[in-house]
């Protein structure tokens, strides 16, 4: 399904695929340029705020199953928030599929920024099946 050359991971599903990665929020702007994980090489994957405490990340190759999908936050503050991976679109039945990251205040379930700062950061990890025997 991948039209990329992939590395072999060992796993008793056949033909899993990892993407993962890691961004840096900017408060209530854009990210921050250039603070994107892997920095070198493709990374797979890019991402966008689409709003307040809303990231949007577009993955531009097709895979046959969603394996897991995980969203946690790096912070160098103590703070009451966390990650929910939120809508998925388009990963099995078309290029440029999008997984929604959200943000959420813990005691409000309000979508929230985080205050920009070098050690803020928003991780994921996202396991795909790419050939029909993995789903």
């Amino acid at each position: 399904m991948s039209n990329r050359t992939m590395s072999k991971i060992y796993s008793p599903v056949q033909e899993t695929v990892i993407v993962a990665g890691s961004f840096r929020p900017n408060g209530s702007s854009a990210l921050v340029a250039g603070q994107l994980t892997p920095s070198r090489g493709y990374r797979g994957w890019s991402v966008v705020r689409t709003s307040a405490g809303l990231f949007t990340v577009t993955l531009p190759d097709q895979y046959a199953a969603v394996i897991s999908l995980t969203a946690t936050l790096r912070l160098t503050t103590l703070d009451d928030l966390y990650a929910q991976v939120g809508a998925v679109s388009g990963i099995t039945t078309g290029a440029n599929g999008t997984i929604q990251i959200r943000v959420l205040q813990i005691d409000t379930g309000a979508l929230a920024d985080i205050a920009s700062a070098a050690g803020n950061w928003v991780n994921f990890c996202f396991i795909f099946g790419n050939t029909q025997a993995a789903s």
